[in-house]
């Protein structure tokens, strides 16, 4: 179970990344002007908040099993 969560945790931080870099690209070649700049920063807060939360949810649930395993 714990290497199980290990992998979904860095599955989890690769998408992020790899989502985050992808609109970035996209908003930058797409129209690079200081009016795209906001939805990046916004993307990025929400991915960020995103990634807190399953990390938080992840060791609420499984803490137990973690200092068990």
């Amino acid at each position: 179970m714990l290497i199980a969560g290990i992998i979904f945790v860095l599955l989890m931080i690769t998408l992020a990344i790899g989502s985050y870099f992808a609109a970035y690209h996209a908003i930058n070649y797409a129209a690079p002007t200081d009016r795209t700049r906001p939805v990046l920063l916004i993307y990025l807060f929400s991915v960020g908040l995103l990634l807190i939360a399953e990390l938080i949810i992840f060791f609420l649930l499984d803490w137990n099993n973690l200092l068990t395993t």
